[in-house]
């Protein structure tokens, strides 16, 4: 089934509430600076569906 969807940027608290997920998931490593910093959150956005009427079937 495929479905039409909308993509919005999401800023502010929930970036924030994210960002505080990570640490104690991920400690040390070093990949966790990535996925708190500028560039991850400018490439969070909120996936919503779209109202339609024509849905695909695959």
């Amino acid at each position: 089934m495929t479905r039409e969807v909308a993509f919005a940027p999401v800023e502010g608290s929930f970036n924030d509430r994210v960002d505080a997920a990570y640490p104690p998931e991920y400690g040390e490593s070093q990949y966790l600076a990535p996925m708190i910093g500028v560039r991850a959150r400018a490439a969070t956005v909120r996936i919503t569906p779209r109202a339609t009427t024509r849905e695909t079937k695959r």
